[in-house]
């Protein structure tokens, strides 16, 4: 940071990112996992540190001398989740223990699954600390009793099973689904809200469900279908 010779206490911000950044099989091994392009997304929340940090506004205009008018000084960690709950919920764990000022989080972003954002912002929002996504998108995020401080750039799994349904039954005619889902947190949502949409948009519609492993093998998959 660049912060005057002069100033003695400067207010921080330090948000921290449960992101992806690797794969660990049932053997232990590790991966480099980047398929939804965590490293970019990565370098994009470092760039976004630097514009507040500046007052930048060439990417978002409203941000233009930011640092003359707020004191608030942003810093950025990462924490990997490997796509797993229970290393979230470790991370998650550890975070909103620490009693350094300058290593508390103000906000958590991510995680990218559903099922990993489900246990963690659970953990976080007790804790008072806000969690936001823009990935997670299973309806049983929308509860506000058990995820009080958890939000979301995206819409969730509820509104757009809607719109698939409606798309299906009055666009293509189609009466009949087969809809193969993950067995975690995400699909099992995910299956609901279909059934649910077509249950009361598209009474007439007959879909059938099928279960696959989360992590599945290339044999499962082609099993299933």
């Amino acid at each position: 940071l660049d912060i005057v010779a002069g100033d003695k206490h400067v207010p921080i911000c330090h948000i921290v990112n449960f992101m992806p950044f690797s794969l660990v099989d049932e053997n232990g091994n590790r991966t480099v996992y980047n398929e939804l392009s965590t490293l970019e997304s990565g370098v994009a929340v470092m760039l976004a540190a630097q514009h507040l940090n500046t007052g930048d506004g060439r990417v978002v205009p409203e941000v233009a001398g930011l640092s003359d008018r707020c004191p608030i000084r942003f810093t950025v960690e990462w924490m990997d989740t490997e796509f797993i709950e229970r290393t979230a919920v470790n991370s998650a764990i550890e975070l909103t223990d620490r009693r350094l000022p300058e290593r508390e989080p103000c906000a958590i972003t991510g995680a990218l699954r559903s099922a990993v954002s489900i246990p963690s912002s659970l953990i976080t929002g007790l804790r008072g600390y806000p969690q936001v996504s823009g990935v997670s998108t299973s309806a049983s995020l929308d509860d506000k009793n058990l995820y009080p401080l958890f939000g979301r750039t995206v819409p969730s799994d509820a509104g757009t099973a809607v719109a698939a349904v409606l798309y299906m039954r009055n666009v293509l005619g189609i009466r009949y689904i087969a809809m193969v889902h993950t067995s975690d947190a995400y699909g099992t949502a995910y299956a609901r809200g279909m059934n649910d949409a077509i249950a009361e948009h598209a009474p007439d519609m007959t879909i059938f469900s099928f279960i696959l492993r989360f992590g599945a093998n290339k044999e499962e998959v082609k099993n299933t279908v």
